[in-house]
């Protein structure tokens, strides 16, 4: 599966926190220009509806949340008319030494979820699909 890392052209540092944590593990990756909110550019095609946001979740999206949506949402579009899987990380990402299975183990069910989600911030609620090697489980 392609590597996708999203990343604000000014902003190298993070650009290099992550290429430097990817690189040690052996990982290619490429790096996707985000949208910036800060573009005016940007405001052209932006959809965000502030009103429906507060209507589904009760707040408003800070400009950066919107320029990180559009980006993720930029890459969905590309995945599906590819029809090829890919992996969306953010360059804030602080990697598990234990991504390289995890991606092994992704790539093995990709095809049959159709959407799998890394993460491992915080354990939360959800409902084990299948167990995997280690402690990793599909949810």
């Amino acid at each position: 599966m392609e590597i996708f890392v999203i990343n604000l052209a000014r902003s190298a540092d993070r650009r290099d926190f992550i290429r430097e944590q990817l690189v040690a593990l052996g990982i290619q990756h490429e790096f996707f220009e985000a949208s910036d909110a800060r573009c005016a550019e940007f405001a052209k095609h932006n959809r965000y509806d502030e009103s429906l946001a507060l209507k589904r979740t009760g707040q408003t999206m800070a400009p950066g949340e919107c320029g990180c949506f559009a980006s993720h949402h930029r890459l969905w579009q590309q995945c599906a008319a590819s029809n090829r899987p890919l992996v969306v990380m953010e360059d804030d990402v602080v990697v598990s030494p234990s991504l390289t299975e995890s991606l092994q183990e992704a790539a093995k069910h990709i095809q049959s979820r159709r959407f799998i989600r890394l993460c491992g911030l915080w354990d939360c609620r959800h409902d084990t699909v299948m167990p995997l090697t280690g402690e990793r489980r599909l949810v």
